[in-house]
């Protein structure tokens, strides 16, 4: 497959705040139960540099293409992404994304098409080859959609290959215009009264907790 630039300035993607779509997680339902809680932006992790380092290193820069039964197209990676990047994480209650169980069993993975995305056929026989990439950033946020979660750590990557493939679909570069990324630790969110309690102009919605 031609290697070719992205159809955006890399400077001009934004990263990502919004998680969990490849696990079907939607927009957020107005009818639900509203809490208190603020979006942050992403923040760059402290160990940044020693976890892109060992990335480097010590794992894999490609992937191969993958699609599920439910249409979810991905870059699948070594869970070693997840289990030996958890430990550069100072948090004690950093954990493995529930990407392992059931349906959501993709496991390490860079998301590339959506599900819910809806493209004209591509045969991805053609990209069945590893696809390259590179590290570009390290990062935490308190994702948007995601309330289940407090915190969600992710690798920015940089991969014109796969901006092909969705350009190929007639899809944008990027997914939202996001940053490809992979997410690599979570840490789970704890509801307590003050929160569920919420203040005037401070609350946001939440639904799935359970």
């Amino acid at each position: 497959m031609q290697n070719i630039d992205s159809q955006l300035p890399f400077e001009q993607i934004d990263l990502p705040n919004i998680f969990g779509k490849c696990l079907g997680i939607e927009k957020i339902d107005p009818l639900t139960i509203q809490i208190k809680s603020l979006r942050k932006k992403p923040q760059k992790e402290a160990y940044e540099a020693e976890i892109i380092e060992y990335a480097n290193e010590a794992l894999p820069l490609s992937g191969k293409l993958t699609t599920d039964e439910r249409g979810f197209t991905y870059l699948a990676l070594p869970n070693e992404y997840i289990y030996e990047l958890l430990p550069f994480l100072e948090n004690g209650n950093a954990t493995s994304p529930p990407y392992f169980d059931g349906l959501h069993n993709a496991g390490a993975h860079v998301s590339v098409i959506l599900a819910s995305e809806s493209h004209d056929g591509l045969d991805l026989a053609g990209f069945s080859e590893e696809i390259p990439f590179s590290l570009t950033g390290c990062y935490f946020v308190e994702p948007e959609n995601w309330l289940e979660m407090e915190t969600i750590w992710f690798l920015t990557i940089k991969s014109p290959n796969l901006c092909e493939i969705r350009t190929r679909l007639h899809l944008s570069p990027y997914i939202e215009n996001k940053e490809f990324h992979i997410t690599f630790a979570v840490k789970k969110r704890f509801f307590s009264i003050h929160e569920l309690l919420g203040k005037e102009n401070e609350a946001i919605f939440i639904k799935n907790i359970f």
